[in-house]
């Protein structure tokens, strides 16, 4: 496994990537259940849904202080200045 390799074990793995699933069942739900209630057609509803759902997800990672978002952020940066 990875986890030997690296020092970072299933169980930490596991339990550091529940929140951000829980996280994210409970924005496609909001989702979801926003998007049941709107007749457009099928690519407007998808590119909607896809921009409702990263606006929340983006919105409650920095409330809720969900560490992933910033490491993604400042490994976009990283990245970019290289």
């Amino acid at each position: 496994l990875v986890s030997k390799h690296i020092g970072y074990s299933l169980m930490k793995q596991i339990k550091d990537l529940i929140p951000i699933a829980i996280l994210s069942f409970i924005i496609w739900i909001m989702v979801y259940l926003l998007m049941a209630n709107i007749e457009i057609n099928m690519y407007t509803e998808a590119i909607l849904s896809i921009l409702i759902y990263i606006s929340i997800y983006i919105g409650l990672s920095i409330m809720l202080k969900i560490n992933v978002f910033a490491f993604i952020i400042e490994l976009l940066i990283t990245h970019k200045s290289k």
